[in-house]
Parts: C-alpha cells; sequence; structure tokens
C-alpha cells in the first residue's frame, strides 16, 4: 500500500472546466475534521507511507493545519494538491512548511491566456506567484499539467517558456483528462494513439530542455496493474475506494459504518485479484509488462468486469505501433516517461 488519499472536501474556489471531481459546492454530510484525525490515526496505525490531501481545494477548509499535523507526527509523508490561489503570502508558506513535504499545483497551459480560459481569470499569476513563495523551503513542488486539444499546441511550442517562469526544481506531471465529473468530449483527442503522441511530443520539448535536472529513473520496474488497488482513497463524505475515481462498483464501505481494518482488507483483496497475472486473458499475452492490463475501471466500463480486459486486436496494434515507431526522432526512452508522470 502506498499511500493514503483524503478528498478533505469538494468545496473549491476554481469551476475548471474538465473538473473530473466537479468541485465546487461542497457535499451534503462531509466529514468533520474530527472525524478525518480519527481516519488518519487509524491508517497510520497499519501504515507508516504517506497521506495525500486534496480537494476541491483543501486550504478553503478549517481545521486543515490540524489534519496536516495530525500526519506528519504519526510518522506520513504529506502532499498537499491545491489549485494555488491559496499560497499567497509569507504566512501561510511558514504554516505548510511545518507539516508538507510536497506540494502540487495545477495549470493548464503556458501563458495566462490559454491557462485562465480553462481554469478562470486570474489564476496563471497567481499560481506563479504560489511557486515562487516556497522556493526557498524544503518543500517539493509538482506542477500537474492537464493535456486538452485547447491546450496541446502551445505546450509543445513553449512550455520551456512556463519552466522559466517556476523554477528548475519543479517536477512536471503531464497526462491526458479523465472523461469523468465536468470533462466532456470537447476536451478528448478524436483517439487515444493521438493523446499519446501528443503527449509524447509535449515531453520530448521538456526532456531535451530540462536534462540537467533529471537525476535517476528506475530500472527494471515491472508494473502488476495500473494502481488499482494501491491507494487507499477517501471521499469527503466517508466512503472508500482502491481508485481516486469514484467508480460505485468498486466501493468498500463508508468509515462512519465499517470498521477500517475490514475496508484496507477489502482494497487489498481488490489489488491482488487485479494483478495481471491474475487476469486470463492478460496472463499469456506478451504486452503486459508494457501496458500491465490497461486501466481496470475501463474493464468495468466496457465489459462490466474488472478482470475482463477492455483491449482488442486494435488496442494491441496501437501499443505495437508505439514500441515499434518508426519515426526518424523516436527514443524509446520516452516509453518509460510517458508512463511516470515526469
Amino acid at each position: 500500500m502506498n499511500t493514503q488519499r483524503l478528498k478533505r472536501s469538494n468545496k473549491c474556489n476554481l469551476r475548471c472546466s474538465y473538473c473530473f471531481q466537479d468541485a465546487g459546492e461542497p457535499r451534503e454530510n462531509e466529514l468533520t475534521s474530527d472525524e478525518w484525525l480519527k481516519i488518519i490515526n487509524a491508517f497510520s496505525s497499519h501504515y507508516r507511507t504517506s497521506v495525500t490531501v486534496s480537494g476541491g481545494e483543501p486550504l478553503l477548509h478549517s481545521g486543515i493545519f490540524d489534519v496536516l499535523k495530525r500526519a506528519k507526527n504519526n510518522g506520513l509523508q504529506i502532499s498537499l494538491f491545491s489549485n494555488g490561489t491559496l499560497i499567497n503570502n509569507e504566512k501561510i508558506v511558514d504554516e505548510l512548511q511545518k507539516w508538507v513535504d510536497k506540494i502540487q499545483l495545477s495549470l493548464d497551459g503556458a501563458t495566462a491566456e490559454t491557462n485562465d480560459a480553462i481554469r478562470g481569470a486570474g489564476t496563471f499569476e497567481n499560481v506563479i506567484t504560489a511557486f515562487q513563495l516556497p522556493k526557498d523551503t524544503n518543500i517539493s513542488l509538482d506542477l500537474a499539467l492537464s493535456l486538452l486539444p485547447q491546450n496541446v499546441e502551445e505546450l509543445k511550442k513553449d512550455i520551456d517558456k512556463l519552466t522559466q517562469r517556476i523554477s528548475d526544481k519543479v517536477n512536471f506531471r503531464i497526462s491526458p483528462v479523465m472523461n469523468e465529473g465536468r470533462a466532456n468530449k470537447s476536451h478528448d483527442f478524436p483517439t487515444k494513439k493521438m493523446a499519446q503522441l501528443e503527449l509524447r511530443e509535449v515531453l520530448s520539448n521538456l526532456y531535451r530542455k530540462r536534462l540537467r535536472t533529471i537525476s535517476k529513473f528506475e530500472k527494471n520496474v515491472k508494473l502488476n496493474n495500473c494502481g488499482f488497488g494501491e491507494t487507499v482513497v477517501v471521499s469527503s463524505v466517508g466512503d472508500v475506494y482502491p481508485c481516486n475515481v469514484y467508480e460505485p462498483k468498486t466501493k468498500c464501505g463508508n468509515v462512519r459504518e465499517n470498521d477500517f481494518s475490514q475496508l484496507l482488507e477489502k482494497i487489498r483483496r481488490y489489488r491482488e485479484d487485479a494483478n495481471v497475472e491474475n487476469i486470463e486473458k492478460c496472463a499469456a499475452c506478451d504486452l503486459k509488462i508494457v501496458c500491465f492490463g490497461g486501466c481496470r475501471l475501463n474493464n468495468i466500463y466496457r465489459n462490466n468486469d474488472i478482470l475482463q480486459p477492455a483491449c482488442s486486436e486494435e488496442t494491441r496494434k496501437e501499443l505495437c505501433d508505439l514500441i515499434v515507431d518508426k519515426e526518424e526522432n523516436f527514443d524509446p526512452f520516452f516509453l518509460l516517461i510517458e508512463g511516470s508522470g515526469v
């Protein structure tokens, strides 16, 4: 088990057009700060790994620093996923550096014009400020970029200009959006293959221009699934899932109704069942070490069965084409970084 993810609340001060959480207004009957403290205690009694606090926007909520403090005092590594708009003064940065190891902030363009059309007026410069304020602290900084048809050309062309506005120490995480929540067809590329090729080109530019900041990559890492069951996700109302997407068929229970140890055991069984070696169609496939069985939720969406792969012969062909690429500038290195969230 790698991490626990706490969806502190659905409340958010932004209305990003593609938000897979459909964040904005808080949900009815959200967990109290005291309940979150109990969840932290329960998780840390089983695992001393890490906790990610997200939202909505977690810094909007009273009691957030009590939760962060409890997690840190219980020996957990803490990541905070924020939209950055409230990290706007030295006082809040001083408080964050007491308890937080990593902050992930989000932008959706290399310029204010593109980003603000997606995330809201003024957010680009606010997030740039949020990157600058903690740069002299021990907090690790990540930038999450969602790849969209609306921003892909700008990112391919000007991603280096964006790196100049933030910091060489910032880690980039780039991925297409999930078609959940407020996301609609306008946020999709025509095909999955096109999305992968566009992502590769963006990463190629980033890799070439920031090579000196890439210090190491793990070698010979074998993945057994897409990450399903590796994370304990607790929603703002206490529902527990083995994935960041709230698929009702994978709900394990609720912290108000079920013993937490039993919930962890359900997630452990999910993780074992989802191992690519346990999926009949995948076990003998020569591509399983590349795709590790694909997204388990896609199996549910398409086949109503987590162990029934959603792939097809066309999917296999697309994957083979990506592996045996005939482009002159193809670098096998990108097969690694496309799946690692650079």
